[in-house]
């Protein structure tokens, strides 16, 4: 309603800056981790790329919880500014020396508190959920479509300053392509938090018995079935992250999109086909939602298939792959996982959310995201290497951008246990939702609960009122 238009604002100002935090970062990331670590620490770049998410991944839940206490201002504005002063001192890493244990420290911490401040984005979803009472899916579409612009604006800003000119500022800090976008966010970030104090409004809620999570029989239910879904989705994010870890180097090495990781003119190729996915997924949606009526857990199964069917685009099956495999492949593998994402969110939103506790149940829909990037990061980062090729002339040396000579090895490896880790996740949700859900919380009514789980009605820990009070409330 009205009432809410100028913290509805707001909470979209709050999801693009967050969102375009990490993919503005995310193209420079490679290089600014060869200049902090100047060698001395590559073997780490798995943790460094991941540690955005392991902050995510530890600030969801306290997020989550905090706005079911207190409402949206308070952790919205913490988020906001914890993601500002993380990306200052990320930025500001670089006035450290390249090599030592200081820079690395100082960037990694940055990094994590801007994830922590990122984990911010579960009170979005959770404000979206709360004022679209039962059309989830509806609510976590237009969450995603909020993300869609933060997303789309990140890598284009980041590639424009892959063409900025260096400036020094003393003899000690650079205005560059990797500390520019981080003080940017930053910036943005400080304004938005000016915004939700003053915008920020408590949400709409039902006066209803109180029961505290873990006595909440129904509450625990609805958990369990939602975490069979969160599974699903860590298991399809990771297989994402294994390839969008590396796909700065996977372009280069594998496709030969740029000679060299420094070759500015072309390296923005790359990044199309996460833009033209999310485009894609954006408009498909939209489209296979509204005008084939499709259900979201149908739609789930059919993205994890073709997401699936897509990792097959990155097998290394000669040291030079064709480019438009890459377009294509990688075009249909971000484009599956948009579907698949906005699916998730539906049917995990339909399971949890009519809950008393939707706010801390929600912040799984996140974590499980995280995670999946975490483990997808790290495996990728732990087992793919770039090697010389044997027979060529030239000299591979990742610490000098030259990768005429490379090739990627272990990457076979990871992607085939991607996808075997991806067809058991597959299997699973046909298992559970073909050809409809078997999940007995899933409808979100009251009486199924009660008859799928006779232990709701006996529980001696619990005394409900009536139907109603298995949901509506807080603790």
């Amino acid at each position: 309603g009205p009432e809410y238009r100028l913290m509805n604002i707001s909470m979209f100002v709050m999801t693009i800056v967050l969102s375009f935090d990490f993919m503005a970062t995310f193209i420079s990331i490679p290089f600014y981790w060869e200049l902090l670590s100047d060698g001395e620490y590559d073997r780490f770049y798995g943790f460094f790329f991941a540690s955005y998410q392991l902050g995510s991944l530890l600030g969801s839940p306290i997020f989550a919880k905090w706005t079911q206490l207190r409402g949206v201002r308070e952790p919205a504005a913490l988020a906001m500014a914890l993601d500002c002063v993380g990306n200052i001192i990320y930025a500001f890493a670089d006035a450290l020396t390249p090599g030592s244990i200081g820079a690395v420290a100082v960037v990694v911490t940055g990094r994590v508190l801007a994830g922590i401040g990122g984990g911010g984005l579960t009170i979005c979803m959770v404000y979206l959920v709360k004022l679209n009472i039962g059309e989830s899916l509806f609510a976590m579409n237009g969450f995603r479509s909020w993300q869609f612009w933060g997303k789309l604006a990140g890598p284009v800003v980041g590639t424009i300053f892959l063409y900025t000119p260096v400036v020094d500022i003393g003899d000690v800090f650079e205005l560059n392509f990797a500390t520019i976008p981080p003080l940017i966010t930053a910036s943005l970030a400080a304004v938005s938090l000016v915004f939700v104090i003053v915008a920020s409004k408590p949400l709409p809620h039902k006066d209803v018995v109180r029961i505290p999570f873990l006595k909440d029989s129904a509450a625990k239910l609805m958990l369990r079935d939602g975490l069979i879904v969160c599974a699903m989705y860590t298991v399809g994010s990771m297989c994402l992250w294994i390839i969008f870890s590396q796909v700065m180097t996977i372009g280069v090495v594998m496709f030969q999109i740029a000679d060299t990781l420094d070759e500015a003119e072309n390296l923005w190729y790359i990044y199309l086909p996460p833009i033209a996915g999310a485009l894609l997924s954006l408009w498909g949606v939209r489209l296979v939602i509204r005008r084939f009526e499709m259900q979201d857990y149908h739609l789930m199964v059919a993205s994890m298939a073709v997401l699936l069917l897509s990792l097959l685009c990155f097998f290394e099956y000669t040291s030079k792959e064709s480019q438009w495999i890459y377009y294509i492949g990688g075009t249909v593998l971000f484009a599956s996982n948009g579907f698949f994402v906005t699916a998730y969110r539906g049917v995990y939103g339909t399971i949890v959310g009519e809950s008393r506790h939707v706010d801390l149940m929600m912040a799984f829909v996140l974590m499980a995201s995280s995670l999946g990037s975490i483990l997808g990061s790290l495996i990728s980062g732990s087992i793919v290497t770039v090697e010389q090729i044997d027979e060529c002339s030239s000299v591979c040396d990742p610490s000098l951008y030259q990768y005429e000579c490379c090739e990627m090895v272990g990457l076979n490896a990871v992607v085939l246990g991607g996808m075997v880790c991806m067809a058991i996740a597959l299997l699973s949700a046909i298992a559970l939702f073909i050809p409809k859900p078997r999940l007995a919380s899933f409808s979100n009514q009251p009486a199924e609960i009660v008859e799928g789980y006779s232990a709701v009605q006996n529980d001696e820990h619990v005394a409900f009122a009536n139907e109603e009070d298995l949901y509506y409330g807080g603790e």
